[in-house]
């Protein structure tokens, strides 16, 4: 049977799968809950909230990174055994989902999905291994292109296409179809094997149980994301309360590299290591920073199809379901495309100015929002440039990772650019409720372009000689 290794379609396919695994349940929450929410009477600033706690976990995936590391090549492989075991669990805790009226129990969901996405997370991580061990340089932009169409594509099918059918057969048949689908695609890990045996591979021994240490850290950082959570409930009224969901994130991410050198000092010195000069530290503001301006308009742009422009679910689900996907495989297949022919920071700046001039044609044209066709127009245009400007960087983030530490460094990086989707979304919630969507907008132009100023410090060129020089 052929291996992952050995087959570049196969490889191919799978790790798009895989991101299309990833997409379902992110489509769910961008939208359908969005769109559950919205009905709830919920307001931008809380939906935003809401969105950002789950969201959350993507924030301090970097925990899983040192885990994946620290496991040896297995005979059943290094990263697949975590993918599988991932998205087994993915499937259960959507599963658990169909147990709870989200209409009268949102605070269990929001249990729910925070405990979904923590595997989502893992399992993302677990991937994005993969694709830094198995993916050669001739074959990234390519790789990545049709990842990030799978996952665009996963996206449409959780959230348009998931609306809809809930609306004609309930939230619990969508969360089973959901389950069913990540199982699926579960498959393909579970039968194919990374690469070929080989002598020095390690069999699976209980001793391996001692790496259950790596879970300390998510007690602690769990520990203190209830805590905080908490306190903004008994503390509702407070006017400083708001501030609480958006400073979560990062209470996360700190916390989690508090935590890690608790249970891998060694694994903690390598990552320090490979950040002892400035071009990570700029990978990891990009990852911030960059795609701030576009991520904070996400929840509040779904409560204004819904609430403000009183759309349907079947125009939410024409959105979401034809005009994404379709706008969304086309930019990540370009963004592919442009980041090998002009490099991956020309492109991502060039990218950048476009999404910037996309929101600001939305803030300077609020007599035009009624319209559907300059609304389809426009949601075109966004997710087309949105989906070529992740595509782009996912090389250039692997290209400015340590290859000894693959998954680990990488994961840090992911996890800066989903720490953004955890902080702004109740901070753009904020601004959209105390001074209306356009004002959100033209600040979300105005970020996208001025942090187009990170990008010449991305010298994937001098990292490659820096790890280069700590491997000699």
């Amino acid at each position: 049977m052929p291996t992952l290794a050995d087959s570049r379609p196969l490889r191919l396919l799978t790790l798009s799968l895989l991101y299309l695994a990833q997409g379902i349940p992110w489509g769910f929450i961008a939208v359908g809950y969005v769109v559950l929410l919205a009905d709830s009477g919920l307001d931008a600033a809380a939906i935003g909230a809401a969105v950002g706690l789950a969201y959350l976990p993507w924030s301090f995936k970097i925990l899983w990174g040192p885990l994946l590391d620290a496991v040896p090549q297995l005979r059943i492989g290094r990263r697949r055994p975590f993918i599988v075991f991932a998205e087994l669990f993915m499937g259960i805790t959507l599963v658990g989902l169909m147990l709870i009226d989200p209409k009268t129990s949102l605070p269990a969901v929001a249990a729910m999905l925070f405990l979904h996405n923590t595997f989502a997370a893992m399992q993302d991580v677990a991937v994005d291994a993969l694709a830094v061990d198995l993916l050669t340089d001739d074959e990234r932009g390519r790789a990545n292109s049709f990842m990030w169409a799978g996952k665009s594509l996963g996206v449409v099918i959780g959230g348009g296409g998931g609306t809809v059918f809930a609306k004609h057969y309930g939230w619990s048949a969508l969360f089973i179809v959901m389950a069913i689908a990540i199982w699926a695609i579960m498959l393909l890990p579970l039968v194919f094997r990374e690469r070929p045996a080989r002598p020095d591979d390690v069999p699976v021994h209980p001793r391996l149980l001692r790496l259950s240490w790596f879970l300390l850290p998510f007690a602690i950082v769990g520990a203190v994301m209830y805590g905080l959570s908490e306190l903004e409930s008994r503390y509702a009224e407070h006017p400083l309360a708001p501030l609480i969901p958006i400073a979560q994130p990062f209470f996360a991410v700190f916390g989690a590299i508090a935590a890690w050198p608790l249970v891998d000092r060694e694994g903690f010195a390598r990552l320090r290591a490979s950040f002892s000069f400035p071009t990570p530290w700029w990978g990891v503001v990009a990852g911030i920073l960059t795609p701030a301006g576009y991520a904070m308009i996400g929840p509040a742009m779904s409560r204004m199809t819904r609430v403000d422009l009183a759309l349907s679910e079947e125009r939410i689900a024409f959105l979401s379901g034809t005009v994404d996907p379709v706008a969304g495989v086309i930019g990540a297949l370009l963004g592919g495309i442009v980041a090998d022919r002009l490099g991956a920071r020309r492109a991502i700046g060039f990218l950048m100015v476009l999404l910037s001039g996309t929101l600001a044609v939305w803030a300077a044209a609020d007599d035009l929002w009624p319209s559907w066709p300059f609304l389809v127009t426009w949601t075109f245009a966004f997710q087309l440039f949105v989906n070529a400007y992740s595509a782009a960087t996912l090389g250039l983030f692997m290209s400015l990772s340590n290859p000894r530490i693959g998954a680990t460094h990488f994961a840090v990086y992911m996890a800066a650019t989903n720490l953004t989707y955890a902080w702004t979304a109740p901070f753009g919630g904020e601004i959209s409720d105390r001074y209306g969507i356009a004002v959100l907008f033209g600040v979300a132009a105005a970020i996208q372009v001025v942090t187009i100023g990170i990008l010449p410090f991305l010298d994937a060129a001098r990292a490659r000689r820096e790890y280069g020089e700590a491997v000699s």
